[in-house]
């Protein structure tokens, strides 16, 4: 495969993704990618758990292609493994945040990072957050699906890492699709001012909902709003209500239903 690559002067996109782990072999096909020269826009390669130095590599072969799409998921691009103290490492999350915000236009536009803890394992870590964060507020920034994933063994994402994000994704505006821990938020639904808004049984949890309560602090107009059978729990329920207090809402329907709220 890595002979005949260098023939090809077409290739648009690649689709390795599989669920055993391949280092070796796409080690091999980096090294191939660094001497071909063809428009690459999209490539995946999900569940390879490439680690840190075959995420590098990999980076660095692809960063003179046009690529608007990237799907490095199960990879352990931090070096984080599913259990453990290793230390977090942001040398490849900071390559791919640059392609995130290359200029004129040429930055990704689809990026999925789910499985790679990024908020560290058994301890935690802020870092990715605030690189993706940066990356987010970058006025060169394209972005319109992000999956993170943030997920983390013991607390999840902490609240004051939840508003910066939460403030990012607002600087965005070209972001439609947005995944931060499992659920996704419709990204467009909640920036476009809408009056009417149902995200009724959408899986949203605590860290979801309070960054939809953020965006919604410019709606204006919102007169209907569903939330019901979602996850939202007490801390969720309370980033709403201090949204919708004192708001300019000209709310006349609520649903929290089925939220598992303290009475």
């Amino acid at each position: 495969m890595a002979q005949l690559l260098l023939h090809n002067t077409r290739l648009t996109s690649v689709d390795v993704s599989g669920t055993r782990a391949l280092p070796r072999e796409l080690k091999i096909l980096s090294d191939a990618f660094a001497r071909c020269r063809f428009p690459l826009r999209e490539i995946s390669v999900a569940g390879r758990c490439l680690g840190l130095e075959g995420s590098a590599a990999l980076l660095d072969a692809l960063k003179e292609c046009p690529l608007e799409a990237l799907d490095l998921t199960g990879n352990e691009v931090c070096g984080i493994k599913a259990s453990g103290t290793e230390p977090f490492a942001s040398y490849v999350l900071r390559l791919v945040c640059e392609l995130v915000r290359r200029p004129g236009g040429k930055g990704l536009r689809r990026l999925k990072l789910k499985g790679n803890h990024l908020l560290g394992n058994d301890v935690y870590t802020s870092e990715g957050v605030s690189i993706v964060v940066a990356a987010l507020t970058d006025p060169n920034c394209r972005l319109e699906e992000l999956h993170l994933g943030l997920t983390n063994k013991g607390s999840g994402l902490r609240d004051e890492d939840g508003l910066a994000l939460g403030v990012a994704v607002q600087a965005c505006r070209t972001l439609t699709k947005l995944s931060v821990t499992r659920a996704e938020l419709p990204m467009s639904e909640l920036l476009d001012g809408s009056t009417r808004l149902d995200l009724e049984g959408k899986g949203l949890g605590r860290v979801e909902v309070s960054i939809a309560a953020q965006i919604l602090r410019s709606n204006t107009t919102l007169t209907s709003l569903k939330l019901g059978a979602n996850g939202l729990g007490d801390l969720g329920g309370a980033a709403i209500a201090e949204v919708l207090h004192g708001q300019n809402f000209k709310l006349t329907s609520l649903d929290v239903s089925s939220n598992r709220l303290s009475k």
